[in-house]
């Protein structure tokens, strides 16, 4: 079952920044052409790597319910699709594939650790609202993808990434925030034992660090690093055109 999201006052914040944008008196585009201005699409190849610990709000194992903490570590490598739709305005859709562990500590009566592995088929889509002025830019990536896993649960997720940074020649630096909400259920068993657990992210909210270098007009390579309770990398080659 895909779970409900609250988004909360995450959507307002972000439209009501995008509007600010939007009536500003220069649209040009930030996170991918603001070096490039010309290429109008773009086809990256990705690889996600992350590691956090998950609220456990519910958990029972064999008809207790024990206490137990969580601590998911996954892998995505995805492909992405996109186009500037307006000079401030970037659509794109993403497909992937996840693989990951999650390490879960119960005590049942008696402390124990089992890591239960999951892969997935991801796919989703997101908004990308940027500005520059000069050197300087800045960028809001409003996203929401949804995770088939193998289990037939489906897991979805929502990232909010706002970012400011700036241009040094064919090189550019940016800092922000990652905002990332997702919850999962899931079932089957640990050591023999039949389980239930339903789980959330335990820290919304982390650092991120990156940029992006290109080759030319129509080459890039993006890195970025998270840092905080969610640690993350991200690694992507992206050709313009």
């Amino acid at each position: 079952m895909l779970p409900c999201m609250q988004v909360r006052g995450l959507l307002p914040l972000f439209f009501c920044t995008a509007s600010l944008w939007i009536f500003s008196p220069s649209h040009l585009a930030a996170e991918d052409d603001a070096l490039a201005s010309k290429p109008r699409f773009g086809i990256a190849a990705s690889y996600y790597w992350n590691e956090q610990p998950y609220d456990v709000t519910s958990f029972t194992i064999a008809g207790l319910s024990p206490a137990a903490t969580l601590m998911n570590e996954s892998t995505t490598y995805s492909i992405r699709v996109d186009t500037w739709v307006l000079p401030f305005l970037n659509v794109y859709g993403t497909i992937g594939e996840v693989e990951g562990e999650a390490t879960v500590d119960v005590d049942v009566p008696f402390s124990t650790q089992a890591t239960v592995g999951y892969d997935g088929f991801l796919y989703g889509g997101g908004v990308i609202v940027a500005q520059k002025w000069g050197d300087y830019f800045a960028f809001s990536n409003l996203s929401y993808g949804i995770t088939d896993m193998d289990d037939g649960t489906a897991v979805g997720t929502l990232n909010w990434r706002p970012r400011v940074g700036k241009k040094f020649g064919n090189l550019m630096l940016w800092t922000g925030m990652n905002y990332q909400e997702s919850e999962r259920s899931q079932s089957g068993t640990i050591s023999g034992l039949p389980y239930q657990i339903d789980t959330e992210i335990q820290e919304n909210w982390n650092y991120a660090v990156g940029g992006r270098y290109y080759f030319n007009e129509n080459w890039s390579l993006r890195v970025e690093g998270g840092l905080g309770d969610r640690e993350s990398l991200v690694v992507a080659f992206k050709h313009h055109f």
